[in-house]
């Protein structure tokens, strides 16, 4: 009796160690077959993450402006111009004259007329010649024409006479415009508007363009 119960202990421990080992393997499967289940998702998951980024293109940026304003780079601008205000100067002290010219003074020299003892103003030139040599006198007297005065230094007829010269030309504009040539221009700027575009076959879904 004793044995017959030491046998059924022994075939109990070896089914339950049968089981035991099943169970293991059933486990290991099972985790083998999920990890290939996971594997074959995941990669299908990409796949289709990819084939979906496929038929996505990043949108670009068209740039414009409000009318008016012409569009350079991502900025538009504005000129406004208008004609300047046209002025004359001259050096200080020198007068201005109404026709845009600046008169000033310089020295004017001319030879001057030589006569002889006897001689008078009215007298020309032959005539003064004439007496001279017919007197025998010599030509050391210095005459100058009307308006000029004997400048014995050099020989010469001096006065002082009145020089007209073009005036500098000035342009005023106002204060918030730069002088251009003879115009006032005034550029405002501001930064400009863009919208989002698509290439052709793809339309704009959120801030990228899908594939049609």
């Amino acid at each position: 009796m004793l044995n017959k119960i030491r046998n059924h202990k022994k075939i109990f421990a070896i089914v339950i160690l049968i089981l035991i080992v099943v169970a293991i393997g059933f486990l290991i499967l099972k985790s083998n077959l999920e990890d290939d289940y996971n594997e074959e998702s995941e990669a299908k998951k990409q796949n289709y993450e990819i084939d979906i980024e496929k038929k996505f293109v990043d949108a670009t940026k068209e740039y414009y402006c409000p009318d008016g304003f012409t569009l350079s780079g991502t900025t538009c601008n504005s000129v406004i111009e208008t004609v300047a205000v046209k002025t004359y100067d001259c050096d200080e002290g020198v007068p201005i004259v109404t026709t845009g010219e600046c008169s000033t003074y310089v020295d004017e020299y001319v030879n001057p007329i030589w006569y002889c003892s006897g001689t008078i103003p009215s007298m020309s030139e032959s005539q003064i010649s004439s007496y001279c040599t017919e007197k025998g006198y010599s030509r050391n007297l210095l005459g100058c024409p009307l308006g000029y005065s004997p400048d014995y230094q050099k020989n010469k007829c001096w006065k002082l006479a009145e020089k007209r010269v073009p005036a500098k030309v000035n342009y005023l504009c106002p204060d918030d415009y730069k002088v251009v040539g003879d115009k006032c221009k005034k550029t405002t700027s501001v930064t400009a508007s863009y919208r989002l575009k698509c290439p052709n076959g793809y339309k704009l879904v959120g801030l990228r363009c899908r594939e049609n």
